[in-house]
């Protein structure tokens, strides 16, 4: 500080507004960057897990409605094509989920629980559709059965990796929320530390001018 006050009145100018315009610019740098960071998290969040929850969410959602569409055609009189017509239909919307779904994936882990499900699901809809047709042939006793036991097991299995799988999205939801906080915390503290040490900096120096 010594040479900086022997210095003359141009020099001074010069060198303090320059500090000060440093710590501006390396503002600027370090805000964008920050920024970025905060932008990447929530575009992560937004097209990368969430959009896997709610495929998975909504994968869950239709198989539970041919589980009980499926009770529903064992026990019907005269409304058994009404809910063959909806397990179709709602067959087609898992096929279309699923096509959503796929491209999602990014980690083995993933893929693993979702190949335990298409395994699982795929033995339940071969044992469903022999519940079917023995309702058809109005074997009901036996429909049942098979409902409650093989069927059934398979159904808690495939559902089971659908619920594993979303957790796993939740979990990369929470530490995409995580990382931006993080960023945004950070942030805040690289502006207020930089903004106080450019203020200390020109009260240091200017009066000495």
């Amino acid at each position: 500080m010594t040479c900086f006050r022997k210095m003359n009145m141009a020099p001074k100018l010069g060198l303090g507004f320059g500090s000060v315009l440093i710590l501006v610019v390396v503002l600027g740098l370090v805000s964008s960057v920050q920024l970025s960071r905060i932008n990447s998290g929530t575009v992560d969040i937004a097209t990368n897990w969430l959009p896997r929850v709610q495929a998975i969410a909504e994968l869950r959602l239709d198989a539970a409605e041919v589980r009980n569409d499926t009770l529903n055609y064992m026990i019907a009189t005269d409304k058994k094509q009404h809910y063959d017509d909806r397990i179709i239909s709602e067959l087609s919307a898992m096929a279309d989920g699923e096509k959503k779904y796929g491209p999602l994936l990014s980690s083995d882990e993933e893929r693993k629980l979702y190949q335990g499900f298409r395994d699982r699901w795929d033995k339940y809809l071969a044992v469903n559709t022999q519940v079917m047709e023995l309702s058809r042939q109005n074997k009901t006793r036996e429909a049942i059965d098979l409902a409650q036991s093989r069927a059934s097991q398979l159904f808690e299995e495939a559902t089971k990796y659908l619920q594993e799988g979303l957790e796993f999205s939740d979990k990369g939801v929470a530490n995409a929320a995580k990382n931006a906080a993080e960023a945004y915390w950070s942030s805040r503290y690289w502006v207020v530390g930089i903004s106080i040490g450019a203020v200390s900096y020109t009260h240091l120096t200017l009066p000495t001018i």
